[in-house]
């Protein structure tokens, strides 16, 4: 099996997850023993299984550690908010890729009218086809707006593709990003840019393209506000979104006029037959009036070549209102146009590519890569004459370019007509064999895709896209080989972006399925597709299943490697990580021990990943409460990394942290603000003093003084941090929330009841509309809110608040976990304050707590 993705498949993942622990519990009715935050930047090792492709397991780990070092970025722009909303500021964003206008565009003003009402009625458009058919210009119509919103300089012009939740997400993390809104999580990210636009939306617009579900850009929808948002689909159910705006096809006064326009041809009578055979649909038109155009044939031998067209002979029968045959012959004879104007198939083939791949559009790299792979002709393509056949193709109205021209789509009508011809003739599987080949290729340019993350999205979203294309082909041998390592890489990029959850989830499951059948249950390929998909089971919330998987998968590796095996270990590592995450703390110290025991004794102490585990473990321990374990092994793994790393280096400030951490959970305050207070100056000096690291070290810090009892300081420097948090990330960022959660708990210990209820309750909201009812973080804002209902004595208030808290976390995060637990306990003491005591009873005993 021939695999093209080794070292991306092979990568070392290290993921940072910051944890804010807000104030969770109290001891005694009416004072608060919990404080917030302190883990922050726990460094947790998720290693997947590898295949080897010949090279020794040294070799391999060798070269992963190097492709690992480096910083992360990425290749969007990062705004750090939206301009001023004043008149007349220079246009400062832009996301998404905005069609350019095509060749011969006829602008409908009366339709942009409609998009625009006078007066600011109207604040969703929704642009539908009267008759449900493509190519009636509702894109155009869409993209024409927002260029001239883009003339205007608006604040914010955004396009979202919304075809498909994989692609619609992706987008939306793009347009957070450009609003400085970045997160780990891409419906997060979605959320966050309709909160921003709620309630900073003016001179701004969201454009969702072809949107397919209702249900799916509803979410992302801001539901108040100033920002315009314009909805194009062929839904009817997307009536009920907004206000609706019907594109018809041309009336024939238009057609002929259009006709006349583009080719010059003055013989009205010949224009308006071919207009009627063409069905007055805009894109056909246009088509046409290229092809007479450019070949000076006239409308009538234009007609006669259009009827000889074997349309029934090469495409299947096709549903109503799909399109109609004459649309599909002068889609044909357009390609044929733009073919003959340079005697090789290279036109054909790159209009081959885009039938097959996203709607959205393709990179212009990608094209030039399945030039410089001899997939376009017989030989390989310099990229000048790509771009010679993609200009062509455009002037016949075959395919467009985003503004900057990064970009190349085909119509969804014109992608449809050339699979059907090659679904008929029984090519398609060569067409998506040769995509699959080129995707490939774009895939090994991807290898340090954390710095390339929105070309890695969209790469997700192509693989996405041919796999849709080609599920009716049948492919055997390299073929069906390739189709495999490109879904089994769309898996690996969804994980590591943490994107689109169910789509890894689906996509995991038919590779690890696929390698199981194809090459047995215990190859490594199938151990590999089993990692990875237990990853998207975990990102998906499915605790149970990825812990289940990991199991099966660590008793295969420990048979068929052995148990000292580095994929062994690996395997076994992550299965740990799974069950801290389930509340198994128990389970989790016991593999930890055993992988970090075994690493010690065959590996170098100081090598990296065994310094990895050792702190695995150490944040184990402390989950625990065995704080004294944890703070010898953050102090020994700390150590390792100043000599090993240095003590300037990231993952060195990240083990002084987490020590920091430990201190404060054993009581040992001053070491704890001393050792934050260095890592704080350090990050300060080396990052500056808005890095999202220096933040983090500056709201552990207040949260260290908070323990200490220094409360004036802790409020002063969660003042600081919020302000900055807010500034940087808009007011609703789960770094902001955060901020202002940690704030709560400072005010509360100062007595600021009022104040901080205020401020639970704001984050409540947010937490409520951004990560949505169900998140881990909004039930904590909940039982947060509740503590301080308590401690002002609103127990009636505090009371149902902590029951819906705690029937959430069994629900959510199951009975046994530490959260699900606390929350009992929390809700035993708003029982108490009520002179509830036999229910307060009742809970402490279920809990396995003391009775009072």
């Amino acid at each position: 099996m021939s695999d093209r993705w080794p070292v991306l498949l092979a990568r070392v993942v290290r993921s940072a997850y910051r944890h804010s622990v807000d104030a969770f519990a109290w001891a005694v009715v009416g004072s608060l023993a919990g404080v917030a935050g302190a883990m922050a930047t726990i460094v947790f090792g998720i290693i997947p299984l590898v295949r080897r492709n010949g090279r020794s397991a040294q070799d391999d780990r060798q070269q992963l550690l190097a492709t690992a070092a480096g910083p992360v970025s990425d290749s969007i722009e990062v705004s750090s908010g939206l301009p001023p909303a004043a008149s007349g500021d220079p246009a400062a964003l832009r996301a998404g890729d905005i069609p350019r206008e095509p060749p011969g565009y006829r602008g409908r003003e009366d339709l942009l009218a409609l998009l625009d009402p006078p007066g600011g009625g109207g604040r969703v458009a929704v642009v539908q086809a009267v008759t449900g058919m493509p190519g009636v210009g509702k894109t155009q119509l869409a993209a024409a707006y927002a260029r001239a919103r883009l003339a205007d300089r608006w604040r914010l012009v955004a396009w979202i593709d919304a075809e498909n939740e994989q692609v619609l997400l992706a987008r939306l993390a793009e347009t957070a990003a450009v609003l400085g809104l970045a997160t780990d999580d891409a419906a997060t990210a979605g959320r966050l840019v309709r909160r921003r636009l709620e309630t900073d939306g003016q001179r701004c617009l969201l454009v969702f393209d072809n949107a397919a579900d209702p249900g799916l850009i509803e979410p992302y929808i801001p539901a108040l506000g100033d920002a315009r948002v314009i909805v194009t689909s062929n839904r009817k159910a997307m009536a009920n979104l907004g206000t609706a705006v019907r594109v018809d096809v041309f009336s024939p006064t238009e057609a002929t006029a259009f006709l006349a326009d583009r080719t010059g041809y003055p013989d009205q009578a010949s224009a308006a037959t071919l207009a009627e055979q063409l069905g007055y649909l805009p894109l056909a038109l246009a088509q046409a009036a290229a092809v007479i155009a450019s070949e000076q044939i006239g409308y009538v031998t234009y007609l006669d070549r259009l009827r000889k067209q074997p349309i029934r002979d090469l495409l299947g029968p096709v549903e109503a209102e799909q399109y109609p045959r004459g649309t599909a012959a002068a889609i044909l004879l357009a390609l044929a146009a733009a073919q003959a104007a340079r005697p090789s198939r290279v036109s054909t083939r790159v209009m081959d590519l885009l039938a097959v791949l996203s709607p959205a559009g393709v990179p212009r790299d990608l094209i030039h890569i399945a030039g410089c792979q001899a997939l376009l002709t017989a030989d390989r393509l310099p990229e000048a004459e790509v771009d010679d056949a993609l200009g062509r193709l455009a002037g016949a109205s075959l395919l467009s370019f985003s503004l900057d021209g990064s970009m190349v789509a085909a119509h969804r009508l014109v992608m449809r007509v050339i699979r059907d011809l090659h679904a008929e003739t029984g090519s398609l599987g060569q067409v998506c064999d040769r995509a699959a080949q080129a995707l490939l290729g774009q895939a090994e340019a991807l290898r340090d895709f954390h710095a390339k993350r929105a070309a890695a999205r969209n790469l997700t979203s192509q693989i996405q896209a041919l796999q849709q294309a080609c599920a009716d082909c049948t492919a055997d041998g390299d073929a069906a080989a390739r189709m495999l390592s490109l879904k089994a890489c769309a898996v690996y990029l969804l994980n590591e972006l943490r994107d689109s959850p169910s789509v890894a989830v689906s996509l995991g499951e038919d590779v690890a399925s696929a390698r199981e059948r194809l090459l047995g249950p215990e190859h490594s390929e199938t151990l590999a597709s089993r990692g990875n998909l237990a990853r998207a089971y975990q990102a998906a919330g499915r605790t149970a299943d990825a812990i289940a998987l990991n199991e099966q998968t660590l008793t295969a590796c420990e048979r068929v490697l052995g148990p000292d095996h580095p994929d062994t270990l690996a395997s076994r590592n992550n299965l740990a990580i799974g069950y801290l995450a389930a509340g198994r703390t128990a389970d989790a110290i016991a593999v930890h021990e055993q992988t970090l025991a075994t690493r010690e004794r065959i590996l170098d102490p100081d090598h990296p990943h065994t310094i990895t585990y050792r702190g695995n473990l150490a944040t184990a321990y402390q989950a625990a409460g065995r704080t004294a374990d944890a703070i010898a092994l953050n102090e020994q793994t700390l150590a390792a990394r100043q000599r090993v790393l240095g003590p300037d280096h990231p993952d060195t400030l990240t083990s002084q942290n987490n020590l920091a951490t430990a201190y404060l959970a054993a009581g040992r305050t001053a070491e704890a603000i001393a050792v934050h207070e260095q890592t704080l100056a350090t990050r300060q000096r080396l990052l500056g003093p808005d890095h999202a690291d220096t933040l983090a070290s500056q709201n552990n810090l207040a949260t260290a003084y908070q323990a200490a009892g220094r409360t004036a300081d802790a409020i002063a420097v969660h003042e600081q941090t919020l302000a900055t948090r807010q500034r940087l990330l808009g007011p609703d960022h789960p770094d902001t929330l955060m901020s202002r959660s940690s704030l709560a708990s400072a005010y509360r210990d100062a007595g600021r009841r009022d104040e901080s209820i205020a401020a639970d309750e704001q984050v409540l909201a947010a937490r409520e509309s951004v990560l949505g009812g169900d998140h881990p973080d909004t039930l904590r804002s909940r039982s947060n809110l509740a503590i301080g209902y308590v401690g002002a004595g609103r127990v009636n208030e505090a009371i149902p608040l902590a029951e819906q808290t705690v029937a959430d976390f069994q629900r959510v995060l199951g009975p046994d976990h530490p959260d699900t637990l606390t929350s009992r306990s929390n809700l035993a003491s708003a029982y108490q304050a009520a002179g509830r005591t036999g229910d307060a009873e009742r809970i402490r005993r279920a809990s396995g707590g003391p009775s009072h």
